[in-house]
């Protein structure tokens, strides 16, 4: 279930998101590029989840 958004923004942000189940059609037979240095195999500990918050923090995110 996905939350109300109090604010219009939130909301605006909310309907560009874009949920693939599987590989896209325009993907489809395209060649993937694995980041060894990303690989969970180098984690000591491996986390069980991971916040959508850490993702964006990680990618440049400044909130």
């Amino acid at each position: 279930m996905v939350p109300p958004y109090k604010r219009k923004r939130g909301a605006e942000a909310l309907r560009r998101v874009i949920v693939h189940v599987g590989i896209p059609d325009e993907f489809e037979g395209a060649e993937f590029e694995v980041l060894d240095m990303a690989h969970i195999d180098g984690l000591s500990t491996p986390p069980k989840f991971v916040t959508l918050g850490e993702i964006s923090t990680i990618l440049g995110a400044k909130f």
